[in-house]
């Protein structure tokens, strides 16, 4: 398998240098990258897509999901927003937009974020995952209440 994807590395390496603005190539290469764990280098392909397609909505989801590992919070929740402004329900867009406030620390709006997305996803273990995040966020938001004197 591994030869597989190494193949496959190379065919879309030919098709840029035959192209270099090929987005399709781009794309793939990024995918290849960031299974790798080769976050700039995909981040580097998926930037290139974006020059040729700027909508793209999965490709701005998988940019910013490097962003958050890579720790820029800030750019990955301008491309996140991006996004829902294209494909406003896709539920997936809004549950990695509450991932990016969470790393963050924007609490409030990643509780917000995971609610909207408990609402989209039809259901499954993404569903009740946004759920229990968003109610795990509530709780860590609520003030700490301490007994009265007295009571």
């Amino acid at each position: 398998q591994l030869g597989d994807v190494e193949a496959a590395e190379s065919a879309f390496q030919e098709a840029l240098r035959l192209d270099p603005e090929h987005a399709e190539a781009h794309y793939n290469l990024g995918i290849v990258y960031a299974r790798r764990g080769e976050t700039l280098q995909a981040a580097q392909e998926y930037e290139a897509v974006l020059k040729v397609y700027p909508d793209d909505v999965q490709v701005l989801n998988n940019l910013a999901n490097i962003l958050r590992e890579r720790g820029e919070t800030e750019r990955a929740i301008k491309l996140l927003t991006s996004a829902i402004e294209i494909s406003p329900i896709t539920a997936m867009l809004y549950f990695n937009l509450g991932l990016t406030y969470q790393a963050a620390g924007d609490l409030k709006n990643a509780q917000r974020t995971f609610e909207v997305a408990a609402k989209l996803f039809p259901r499954g273990e993404l569903r009740n995952e946004s759920r229990r995040v968003a109610r795990d966020i509530e709780k860590q938001l609520a003030p700490e209440t301490t007994p009265e004197p007295g009571d």
